[in-house]
């Protein structure tokens, strides 16, 4: 397939996904997940749309979305890295750390220092 139609059927799964069951969490997080045959390794990316977006379902409004790919092989590897993340996401305080990322290179330094903080 053509990179154009990969990008179209990962869409596609992420918006079925979501229409499935809603990922946008009470604290304005969505982490929106799909499965993506193939892929080698957990995909993970972070957007802050700047006026927010509201959730199809129940009009649930978030300023932090976290998509994860992963392919069925590396399913365990997701939901151990979504309940980190779910952990994380407990403390007000990495929340607001988390909305004041504005790069890349800030992102990878509040999963580096989520990755090295002690379980919750």
């Amino acid at each position: 397939k053509h990179p154009e139609e990969i990008q179209k059927d990962v869409l596609d799964s992420v918006f079925a996904r979501e229409q499935e069951m809603s990922t946008f969490l009470n604290e304005g997080i969505a982490i929106p997940h799909a499965v993506v045959p193939g892929l080698r390794q957990v995909r993970w990316a972070m957007g802050l749309p700047k006026m927010g977006i509201s959730s199809v379902t129940d009009a649930v409004r978030t300023d932090i979305v976290v998509l994860a790919l992963y392919s069925p092989e590396n399913s365990d590897k997701y939901l151990a890295g979504v309940a980190k993340l779910a952990s994380e996401l407990r403390d007000s305080r990495k929340i607001e750390a988390l909305r004041s990322v504005t790069n890349n290179h800030e992102f990878g330094m509040w999963v580096r220092a989520a990755k090295n903080s002690p379980r919750v």
